[in-house]
């Protein structure tokens, strides 16, 4: 957040380069959304992955569900930050130790210039791709990350 002069504060947003793919007679889909965006397979392949996972139409998907589905598409789980409740149910679920909490911000400027990444803020998830994001819409940049997935 950027401090004014008035002592209020502004949220900072990123904005995404660009939408990638959607659904409209999807909601709560960010999981699958970031999975078609990184693997680039239609979305159809991607709502496949995850409803062989447990996830239904117009339902989010647990930390589950997107763990189960992000590592069969052939990602694999970086990093789990903070000190969140999503952040320890992915290291109930992985068994990876939390490193330190950190913003979308932060983890924008410390990701390499190329590479496939989800990355899963709370209580959404949005693809990172060539160090930028790929989304239906701005995220606040001080979001915190709580999982990172890498796409080779």
């Amino acid at each position: 957040m950027i401090k004014l002069a008035s002592g209020r504060r502004r949220v900072q947003y990123i904005y995404p380069a660009h939408v990638g793919y959607d659904e409209p007679l999807d909601a709560n889909n960010c999981s699958v959304r970031a999975l078609s965006n990184v693997t680039g397979l239609p979305y159809e392949i991607s709502f496949k992955g995850f409803e062989r996972v447990g996830r239904r139409t117009f339902k989010g998907a647990s930390i589950i569900q997107c763990h189960a589905a992000y590592t069969d598409a052939g990602g694999r789980l970086i990093d789990v930050y903070g000190a969140t409740r999503q952040a320890a149910s992915f290291t109930a679920i992985t068994g990876v130790l939390p490193m330190q909490s950190m913003t979308l911000k932060t983890l924008l400027l410390t990701l390499p210039a190329k590479g496939r990444y989800i990355a899963v803020i709370t209580r959404h998830a949005l693809a990172i791709v060539d160090g930028v994001i790929v989304d239906t819409g701005p995220s606040k940049a001080l979001s915190r990350v709580t999982a990172l997935y890498k796409f080779d």
